[in-house]
């Protein structure tokens, strides 16, 4: 938590230090802790806005990755919550940088992913997006967690299910 009252001046250099950071440094996540330890308070406004409006996904990742395993359970907390809004892509590289860079996935991450997960099983209309340009980052999260996906998912994901529906919808257009 942050101990002493911030400037604006100091929270400007913060800010300018976290945006103008390239994407290879960020991968780091050094700035990004050093800012979460020091002004927690601007951290969290800043990781909210940044994952709506940023650019960089690199820094999107590393800004949910210091969220997700910070020792403070309210930033955990935050960090699931924005986990839940953000793309499939985004959410299996997040996956992907926690693992590589702390060798193991937070207890409270690994639920978020899940409830995600089921959500999306329970409604198979609420898959973000085409299934093709997804199934390699869902894949991802289903076996990285050892997740079972539900049967639905399993033949979309794993069996081709998709795409053998899509051909025979082509096929039945043309045949018409």
């Amino acid at each position: 938590m942050s101990a002493a009252p911030h400037t604006p001046s100091s929270r400007l250099g913060a800010l300018s230090l976290l945006l103008t950071t390239s994407a290879a440094h960020a991968a780091t996540g050094l700035h990004h802790r050093e800012v979460l330890a020091r002004d927690d308070a601007l951290y969290t406004r800043f990781a909210c806005w940044y994952l709506r409006h940023g650019e960089v996904q690199a820094h999107a990742h590393i800004t949910l990755g210091c969220l997700l395993t910070s020792p403070l359970p309210s930033h955990r907390r935050l960090g699931c919550a924005l986990l839940t809004t953000q793309h499939p892509c985004t959410v299996s590289a997040t996956l992907h940088l926690l693992k590589r860079t702390h060798h193991k996935v937070p207890r409270s991450t690994r639920t978020a992913i899940t409830r995600l997960l089921g959500r999306w099983e329970r409604d198979p209309a609420s898959w973000p997006g085409d299934t093709s340009t997804l199934k390699p980052a869902l894949k991802h999260l289903y076996a990285s967690l050892h997740i079972k996906p539900s049967l639905h998912a399993q033949r979309i994901l794993f069996e081709g299910a998709h795409e053998a529906a899509a051909f025979a919808r082509a096929y039945a257009a043309y045949a018409e």
